[in-house]
């Protein structure tokens, strides 16, 4: 036998719950293959813990209320005793949960993503015109608009935008001030 095969009937070997033919193949098995004889005293140790372990008894009154409501189950009655008295109902989810909150989600991430795009189309913009030759005065004047507007626009950017993506990329290249 094969040690997957073994493994699989190890528990059943173990409560001796299986016929004599393959009991003795597992046990010829066990007597050549040590990785099968250790998880053997593993199931063992783990079954003789699960046997240990005492389940509590939930009364009398809860194997009344399910038999009364196994009988009203079975005779279609109604029986209102039927139900356990603790029993939680579902209630149905809300228009909020279900389609409001979702819609908001797009929303905030629709208007993170123009915010991101305004934000690399304005600094591509200004890089652009660094590029022409404008004086150093203008240059300084537009990199301060620029920093005061990016931390509101770098935070919008950073959430709207995908890990990975090329939008985020371009915002720790910014931050950073060069390649990432």
């Amino acid at each position: 036998m094969f040690c997957r095969q073994v493994q699989s009937h190890l528990d059943d070997y173990i409560l001796n719950q299986i016929n004599k033919e393959l009991f003795d193949q597992i046990d010829n098995h066990l007597k050549e293959c040590l990785d099968c004889r250790k998880r053997l005293q593993t199931n063992k140790q783990l079954i003789l813990e699960l046997q240990s372990i005492k389940t509590p008894d939930p009364g009398d009154y809860y194997w009344q209320q399910i038999e009364e409501s196994i009988l009203a189950k079975t005779l279609g009655v109604n029986n209102e005793k039927a139900e356990l008295p603790d029993r939680v109902k579902a209630e149905p989810i809300s228009i909020i949960q279900r389609y409001l909150i979702p819609l908001a989600a797009s929303f905030v991430l629709l208007f993170g993503a123009i915010m991101l795009f305004n934000s690399i189309q304005s600094q591509t913009q200004f890089s652009s015109q660094a590029t022409n030759g404008s004086s150093p005065y203008i240059l300084a004047e537009k990199s301060a608009e620029l920093s005061e507007k990016s931390d509101s626009q770098i935070f919008t950017a950073i959430v709207a935008a995908a890990p990975g993506s090329l939008g985020r990329h371009l915002i720790f290249t910014n931050i950073s001030g060069g390649s990432r």
